[in-house]
């Protein structure tokens, strides 16, 4: 792949998520080298490709080949979400877009699996209220409509300009992250309770190496949040619940119950609360430790 203009073949006809995402993943990988996209059925117009993303029934991807189809393909993630053609494409480019394996990883079970899973007709969760509408769902919305006049390899083009901008961020948000989580790790010190930052920072260490009950820190709207840290990573009950005489309170009744003249409210869910001022929250946080 060293020639500077690449031709990067995928099946016509109407698309899917896993083939959309894979053609986004090699075009951010491989940029800033010009390429041609050929949407085609037919072997002897792929057969010259540099990548074929879900075409071509072989999965080599030193050579370019990135298909899921064929009958001797097994590739299975640990948790049993079979590989399609996203997931393949990321495995082999993403470490080069996010510049880790452990990144590039999380990013797999975060942004691939429950596109590759649907692709792979793997049932995720049971005993849905609503079915969610995914990534995939919006993806098969861009294909057009019978009584549309544009073409599917037009709509083909805005769904990778789409699914690269959804690549782009979540690569930007995990990096800041991790950058976060770098900057909390300093701060962390055995038997903690609480933790004040100066900033707001996303950060998972919080909750895997400190005991931490809250979190303090400034919001948008130069305002101060005083929120639980969560028992578990993707989980959202706090470790402890703020008073239950603050639940659902608001300015003035919040200042009465709490004696905080700057408090602004709680969330009726106990699990965050918010005043206008540093030493107002930091009131807040002594009575919640309290209580």
């Amino acid at each position: 792949m060293s020639k500077n203009q690449l031709i990067i073949a995928t099946h016509s006809g109407p698309f899917h998520a896993d083939e959309v995402f894979g053609v986004a993943t090699a075009l951010l990988a491989l940029e800033p080298k010009e390429y041609t996209i050929v949407r085609t059925r037919d072997p002897e117009e792929y057969s010259g490709a540099d990548l074929c993303i879900d075409i071509g029934g072989e999965y080599k991807p030193a050579k370019g080949c990135f298909d899921h189809h064929q009958k001797d393909f097994s590739l299975v993630r640990d948790n049993g979400i079979p590989f399609a053609s996203f997931g393949i494409v990321w495995k082999y480019f993403g470490p080069r877009i996010v510049g880790s394996k452990a990144l590039a990883i999380e990013i797999d079970h975060k942004l691939c699996q429950p596109i590759d899973a649907i692709d792979s007709g793997v049932q995720c969760a049971d005993n849905l209220v609503y079915e969610p509408f995914t990534v995939s769902a919006v993806i098969r919305l861009m294909n057009p409509p019978w009584n549309d006049t544009r073409s599917h390899d037009e709509c083909f083009v805005r769904a990778v300009a789409f699914a690269k901008e959804v690549i782009s961020c979540q690569v930007a948000h995990i990096k800041a992250r991790e950058r976060a989580d770098e900057e909390v790790s300093k701060m962390i010190t055995p038997g903690m309770k609480y933790l004040v930052l100066d900033q707001y920072l996303p950060t998972k260490v919080l909750v895997e190496e400190s005991d931490a009950l809250f979190v303090v820190y400034p919001d948008m709207n130069c305002y101060w949040t005083l929120k639980g840290v969560p028992k578990t990573l993707n989980g959202f009950e706090p470790r402890k619940l703020l008073p239950s005489s603050w639940a659902g309170l608001k300015g003035e009744e919040l200042v009465i119950v709490t004696g905080v003249a700057d408090a602004l409210y709680c969330h009726k869910g106990r699990w965050i609360a918010g005043a206008k001022s540093k030493e107002g929250i930091l009131k807040l946080l002594e009575l919640a430790l309290q209580e």
